[in-house]
């Protein structure tokens, strides 16, 4: 997986920013780390008994560690302890199973289908609500709830708040709303029943259940000893049953605290272990210790913009760092607060870095098998979304889901490669169907779009598409069958076993759901097996494999819990990720949830501060990174954590080094030249001499007097403008619409004398001629409806009102015995100029094409249509000159340029260059305004032909580079604005 930083770019960047660390080095830091302490406890304590030990910890992971340390404090074989994490212990006590959440889910479905019979919600609504009651059950489950008294309270308060003073009726949705909250606490009871009956539980539930029962729960622990060691924030339930074991004297309890967070009243890392101190009546609170007032300690803070560079940053640490000591690695850990940044740093460990265990799990909503699954249900919701396309037996899909499905890299793997350019079959589809500007495609397009590319591979893909759309589990079992194929293709690289990880994972969470869906013989629609699939997923994480005890550490926050490391590197510290949110997904409302002790921002708030603390009370040299770069919600700041100790820490301890600094990633404009100049090399002149032959239209010269760099973006390099299906006209789509409806009707007339007569009849016609355009250029829309019917009815008032116009026009001339003809539409000009550019001669091609000529009265006038707004200004020229470089002349030149074509291939002036604009048709005829109100004649055209020769030696000569305009306001609808960066 690629971070998407070029070598060269970072080669620069490490050598810029990162070189020259301090490493820290601390002789005198002698902290004994926690687990370390617990293994000589038991050491000192239970030498003799350590077979019949109990020891619970906060997570499994310490168990791996405090392991190790026993061995060295014990010095000879011994029956080692049997080792829990907290939640581990519970279960064992209760002889239950931790029930499956998505089988809870389908438990409580089945309590709703059952309780409600006819007025049920679909699976797909109650998803939307049924998780958010198991998590409140949990809640008031570990919290020792009084379940009848919440409920009942929680009804009357939503009733209070539905009450209507003035005695009207409560709606039905009113009624419908209240009788949820009222049911809620059937529901509880009943779910409760069931998972007993099955010896299941949920952890509040299994909590509860040995905190209302300690002595019966217990009983099984005769003659075994108890250490609870590194726990924190203790539920109510967990609190009753570790305070029960203590009272016994079945259990010690070891705490890992400071004095510093501990003893001030201010620090919320110390909110419950106060709690503890002052209501358990401990005779010992083991440990306490003193750390931070210890001296040879490094707190180093730097922000950085961007994930990718954090990652990067943490990887030239850890480069420093085993290039000092190669064998510092095992006492290093990169704790990642967002678990995103995993596959980032992957990418950044050095080379030295052999050995790295990964204690976290990577979210497989992240990975790009869940894109691929997610863009193939995309393509079918939406099918079924909008039914049939009329006239088609089938289901149609919609096109920009296709093509991003047939765009996604799995899609290219599984369909291959096809032709000599070894493009993949499925992209050469995707622009096809962008080419051919398809809306709606039916599976039967989609393959014979394939068979165009190449015989027979359709086959390989045809099951995601050719699917019983009645039966959703068949889609499951197509993609079940894709990534078992795609597993084969992959397997076949070795250096793809990640991708391998994500696939088979994946490949269970789908036959897991095909499993729950025929257990409980649920018929469900393809809507609501997605929503299934994306809960399953984001529920999912891919667990790592490794030696726990050997190499790198990479963790989240949650699992730094009982471990301490000598260097520790935090990435992600900021605001909203350490602590997270105040969001609470509940039905309780939050003052209900304090006043019946349920937790509330304030509790998680707490126990992020103590992880944070935590860290760094046993570590002497500590990174905090944190992301600079705001995101749309605000974001860029540092931690309110890490505002704390540069704000207290210093007053405490003035021993302690702390280090702030800011990177500023990439450079600063100020430092770095950003302009771009493209000199003219022999490729680029020779194709320029190549664009000399096959001409310079108005737009060419326009596009290079705007910014010479965007004449070379289009017309020398050859990039096109990215191309996208059009589901509604666009603005050139229109214009392109009307020319031609106005060129049909007025075709009949050319050579001839048009009167008002002859203009009053197109107003019978157009409309159909107009429908008839739209149905020729925007083959694959629907003109019927929405914005393509408003579209359509803009064009059609657009040609109204320029037949009305022209009927006025033609009255005027006939009433003054004028005539008007048609002397010719859409005329193509060209001429041949000879250029003399750094001193060679060469011939440019120059062309135009004249929407319409007419001979009016003794004079010629062109006209130019346009679909947007035009004003007599945009057509006045106040100096020569400005025609060099001012691109809001644009429209001015192009309308001088057709005289002069007109002029130089046939010889005649045109007396009224003239631009009518659909926008300002009141206006009607707009004409060019010359400095000095002169006319055009030879002497004014020769004039022009000067400027325009000099424009076009500019253009050929090798001397003056392509470059970005000066002018910031030709920018904003640039096509190639993001390629330099203005």
């Amino acid at each position: 997986i690629c971070c998407g930083l070029q070598n060269n770019i970072l080669y620069f960047y490490r050598t810029i920013v990162f070189s020259n660390h301090q490493i820290f080095k601390s002789s005198n830091w002698v902290g004994m780390k926690f687990l370390e302490r617990t293994a000589k406890y038991i050491a000192e304590h239970y030498a003799d008994k350590t077979g019949e030990l109990y020891v619970v910890l906060p997570n499994r992971r310490a168990g791996l560690f405090l392991k190790r340390y026993l061995t060295s404090q014990m010095g000879t074989t011994f029956w080692a302890p049997e080792i829990f994490s907290i939640q581990d212990f519970i279960f064992n006590l209760t002889g239950f199973q931790i029930a499956d959440q998505h089988d809870l889910t389908f438990t409580l479905y089945s309590l709703h289908k059952s309780r409600e019979a006819t007025k049920a919600q679909p699976l797909n609504d109650f998803l939307k609500w049924g998780s958010t009651m198991l998590n409140d059950f949990n809640d008031v489950d570990l919290y020792m709830t009084d379940v009848e008294n919440l409920f009942t309270y929680l009804t009357e308060a939503k009733a209070i708040a539905r009450w209507n003073p003035d005695g009207s009726p409560l709606t039905d949705f009113e009624k419908e709303y209240l009788r949820f909250y009222n049911a809620m606490g059937g529901y509880y009871t009943e779910l409760r029943t069931l998972l007993t009956k099955d010896k299941k539980a949920y952890p509040g539930m299994a909590f509860r259940m040995v905190a209302e029962n300690c002595a019966q729960m217990t009983a099984s622990l005769a003659g075994k000893k108890i250490i609870f060691a590194g726990l924190n924030a203790l539920t109510p339930s967990e609190e009753t049953i570790v305070r029960y074991m203590v009272n016994e004297r079945k259990a010690d309890i070891l705490w890992d605290a400071d004095e510093y967070y501990l003893s001030d009243k201010r620090q919320e890392a110390g909110r419950f272990l106060r709690k503890y101190l002052t209501k358990w009546n401990l005779p010992e609170f083991n440990w306490v210790d003193n750390n931070f007032a210890d001296a040879g300690r490094r707190i180093c803070i730097t922000g950085i913009p961007g994930n990718v560079s954090q990652a990067r940053y943490a990887g030239a640490l850890l480069k420093d760092y085993v290039q000092e000591n190669p064998d510092a690695a095992r006492k290093i850990a990169v704790v990642l607060a967002d678990e995103k940044l995993l596959v980032p740093v992957l990418n950044s460990l050095p080379a030295e870095i052999t050995k790295f265990n990964i204690t976290m799990g990577y979210p497989l909503k992240d990975t790009p098998v869940f894109s691929f699954a997610e863009a193939t249900f995309a393509v079918h919701v939406n099918a079924a979304k909008f039914g049939k396309k009329a006239g088609e037996k089938a289901f149609c899909f919609y096109a920009h889901d296709l093509i991003r499905l047939l765009n996604h890299p799995y899609m290219q793997l599984l369909c291959g490669t096809a032709g000599d350019d070894g493009l993949p079959c499925s992209r050469k589809v995707a622009d096809a169907l962008t080419l051919n500007n398809f809306i709606f495609v039916s599976p039967r397009g989609i393959e014979a779009e394939f068979e165009k590319i190449s015989e027979g591979r359709f086959a390989t893909v045809a099951a995601l598409f050719n699917i019983d759309i009645s039966d959703s589990c068949s889609l499951l079992k197509a993609l079940s069958s894709s990534l078992q194929r795609l597993r084969q293709i992959i397997s076949e690289d070795d250096k793809d076993r990640i991708e391998l990880e994500f696939i088979f994972n994946y490949y269970g969470i789908i036959n897991r759901l095909l499993d729950l869906f025929a257990r409980n013989a649920e018929a469900v629609d393809i809507k609501t097996l997605q929503s299934f699939l994306v809960q399953m997923s984001k529920a999912q994480t891919i667990p790592f494999y490794g030696e726990p005890l050997e190499g790198l550490q990479l963790l989240g926050l949650l699992e730094t819990r009982a471990l301490d490391f000598d260097t520790v590197i935090l990435l992600s510290a900021n605001e909203g990720i350490i602590p997270s949110g105040k969001s609470q997904n509940s039905f309780v409302p939050f003052d209900i949830r304090v006043e019946y002790g349920l937790p509330v921002h304030t509790e998680k708030e707490a126990v992020f501060a103590y992880h944070f603390y935590r860290l760094l009370q046993h570590c002497p040299d500590i990174h905090y990174v944190y992301n600079t770069e705001s995101d749309p919600m605000g974001g860029g700041e540092k931690s309110r954590f890490i505002e704390q100790l540069l704000h207290e820490l210093p007053a405490f301890n003035p021993d302690i080094e702390i280090v702030e600094k800011v990177l500023s990633l990439p450079l600063q404009n100020d430092l770095v030249d950003s302009s771009i100049s493209i000199a003219k090399s022999e490729d680029t002149l020779n194709r320029l001499y190549e664009k000399a032959k096959t001409g310079f239209a108005p737009s060419t010269i326009n596009a290079y007097r705007s910014c010479s760099l965007r004449f070379y973006f289009k017309e020398i390099a050859g990039l096109a403008e990215t191309e996208e299906i059009a589901e509604t006209v666009d603005s050139a789509t229109l214009g392109t619409v009307i020319h031609k409806v106005l060129e049909e009707l007025f075709t009949p007339f050319i050579g001839l004398k048009v009167t008002s007569a002859d203009v009053k009849e197109m107003h019978k016609i157009y409309y159909s001629l107009l429908s008839d355009e739209f149905s020729k250029i925007f083959s694959g829309g629907d003109m019927s409806s929405g914005k393509n019917l408003l579209i359509l009815k803009v064009a059609a008032l657009y040609i109204f009102n320029f037949i009305s116009e022209q009927q006025h026009e033609v009255q005027n001339f006939e009433k003054q015995q004028i005539q008007l003809l048609i002397a010719g539409l859409e005329q193509k000009l060209t001429v041949e100029m000879p250029v003399t550019s750094a001193g060679r001669e060469l011939t440019v091609l120059l062309k135009g094409t004249i929407d319409r000529i007419d001979n009016v009265g003794n004079g010629i006038r062109i006209v130019d249509y346009k679909s947007g707004k035009v004003s007599a200004k945009d057509l006045t020229l106040d100096d020569w000159e400005l025609l060099r470089s001012d691109s809001k002349l644009d429209k001015c030149l192009q309308l001088l340029m057709y005289s002069w074509l007109y002029y130089k291939q046939q010889g005649n002036v045109v007396s009224i260059p003239a631009i009518i604009s659909f926008r300002n048709i009141s206006s009607w005829a707009i004409h060019v305004t010359l400095p000095d109100d002169e006319h055009l004649n030879a002497d004014t055209l020769q004039r022009f032909e000067d400027i325009l020769l000099d424009i076009l030696a500019q253009i050929f000569d090798p001397s003056i580079p392509f470059t970005q305009t000066d002018k910031p306001e030709n920018c904003t609808y640039c096509p190639y604005i993001s390629i330099c960066n203005r």
